[in-house]
């Protein structure tokens, strides 16, 4: 017997590219870095269960409407954290300098879509029209630093085999974050957080017309909320917090990711306005250590970023990156 050949996963490559035209593939400007990937395409039969004199439950089956459905888990680098960060937010404000910067606040507006590209060695396939619907990025202080991103899209297209290339951008370690919590930004730094996330998600669908068509006309776009969790070794820094838990008073929370290496590159990630919505301190088991938990929501507040401050926004996000303007949005 004659085996089949097959094909390693590892060899999957994932890219992504701002659209021109929302619907219409193009070519990868960046392949991403990603350690679990799902894309598919999702659709439901339409089925004819009606009274035919037998005991069948369905007698003819045709084709119902069809979209994709992209989620992405990946190491976070500063060359390409700013797709998620405009795709999910949506207003982008770029100034040129050493190094760039980008700045990203909630958009009033539809958001922009994108084209992802998965390669998996027998065929290529591209999802176009791809809008973001969550992003969470997350940190543990003995990992690096990930997102989990999930997109909706039309339905995929086979192309020809592409040819990435990746940058010499590095992932981030969660040890080199730095995080403040407190009343305002001038908080001090809380070097007592090990684990901490922030996601952000947005009310939005694929929406269907009678067209002549089974793929997506327009995105359904609703609101778009916060929330973001952290716990650390329980000391004063993390029992003031648990105290503001029990108040229920505003909280500034923010992430700031800094390479290995240090340098001017970074992202700095603000919740100007959190409330604690469960707060907790906890042993755990008998050899763990004592430890503060805290979950909070955010509120949207006028952003404190230079240009952008008629922009309401949960989540404000300055990115300092080699990248140049029109590429993220």
């Amino acid at each position: 017997m004659t085996l089949s050949a097959t094909t390693a996963s590892a060899k999957k490559v994932i890219g992504i590219a701002l659209e021109t035209t929302p619907g219409t593939a193009v070519a990868p400007t960046y392949w991403l870095r990603v350690s679990k990937v799902s894309a598919k395409d999702e659709t439901t039969p339409l089925t004819d269960e009606t009274f035919q004199g037998d005991r069948a439950a369905v007698h003819q089956i045709v084709p119902g409407t069809i979209h994709s459905k992209v989620s992405i888990t990946m190491p976070v680098a500063l060359d390409t954290a700013g797709f998620a960060f405009a795709g999910i937010l949506g207003h982008y404000l770029y100034n040129a300098g050493t190094p760039n910067v980008h700045n990203f606040v909630l958009d009033p507006n539809n958001p922009k879509t994108y084209t992802i590209t998965d390669y998996s060695g027998p065929v290529t396939k591209v999802y176009a029209g791809c809008t973001f619907e969550s992003v969470k990025i997350m940190g543990s202080s003995d990992k690096l630093v990930e997102f989990e991103v999930s997109l909706f899209g039309q339905a995929s297209n086979t192309v020809s085999t592409p040819s990435p290339s990746w940058t010499t951008e590095l992932p981030l370690p969660t040890w080199a974050s730095i995080v403040k919590v407190g009343a305002n930004s001038g908080s001090a730094v809380d070097a007592t957080a090990d684990n901490w996330e922030i996601e952000i998600k947005a009310d939005v669908a694929p929406g269907f017309t009678a067209s002549g068509t089974r793929n997506a006309t327009y995105n359904k776009i609703g609101t778009v909320d916060a929330s973001f969790k952290f716990t650390g070794i329980c000391s004063t820094p993390g029992l003031s917090e648990v105290s503001a838990f029990a108040a229920g008073t505003s909280r500034y929370f923010s992430v700031q990711l800094v390479p290995a290496a240090g340098g001017s590159e970074g992202a700095l990630i603000e919740i100007l306005s959190g409330t604690y919505k469960d707060g907790n301190i906890d042993g755990g088991s008998l050899k763990d250590i004592v430890k503060y938990e805290l979950d909070g929501i955010t509120a949207s507040v006028p952003s404190t970023l230079t240009s952008l401050t008629g922009y309401s926004t949960p989540v404000q996000v300055t990115l300092n990156n080699a990248v140049p303007s029109g590429i993220y949005a």
